[in-house]
């Protein structure tokens, strides 16, 4: 397995952290709202719909005129890696996620061949490196709708540093018509 480039140019001088917090809503087909928090650097919002993108940094909005990949989007996650797996060879448990009843599917060790690239890019780290992360999900109580998926993984750079991803992504309020998502300017 190559490794990536990163591995042999980014010294790091010591453990490195980086989190992302996304909060965002989606309204079928095509428009998405998201409040993103990164480490170490200030949050900011996205609002795209359609081909139409706007940045908001330090509450002012702005329109970006290239077109914008949102990353980690629910529905993007959800086929890159629901796609993969067998709920039957896995066994159900119930289990109560924020007062839902719900039944809870764990895959450890899941071989998910592309759902690692499909969601962090061919190229990643996380795909180059995790090629078989642990998944969990849990699905309302008639399975019907997604309540919850975890994704996530370990690998190693060749200097020894750890790489770990964990990707948790909470479903509620499908189809709930009080979230819209219109141009903010």
């Amino acid at each position: 397995m190559p490794l990536p480039s990163s591995t042999q140019t980014r010294d790091f001088g010591g453990p490195f952290f980086h989190e992302y917090v996304v909060e965002g809503s989606f309204v079928a087909p095509d428009r998405h709202h998201f409040n993103i928090t990164d480490t170490g650097n200030r949050p900011f919002g996205v609002i795209v719909i359609g081909s139409q993108v706007w940045w908001e940094i330090d509450g002012v909005w702005q329109t970006r005129n290239e077109p914008l990949s949102v990353a980690y989007q629910p529905v993007g996650v959800c086929e890159a890696i629901l796609s993969e797996l067998d709920l039957g060879q896995a066994e159900p448990q119930r289990e109560e996620i924020d007062g839902l009843q719900t039944i809870h599917y764990s895959f450890p060790k899941n071989p998910s061949p592309s759902g690692m690239a499909k969601v962090f890019g061919e190229n990643s780290d996380a795909a180059l490196l995790i090629p078989a992360p642990d998944v969990d999900l849990w699905l309302s109580d008639d399975g019907q709708e997604l309540v919850r998926l975890e994704l996530e993984g370990k690998g190693l750079y060749s200097d020894s540093r750890p790489l770990i991803v964990d990707l948790v992504l909470d479903v509620r309020d499908i189809n709930d018509e009080s979230i819209t998502i219109e141009p903010p300017i």
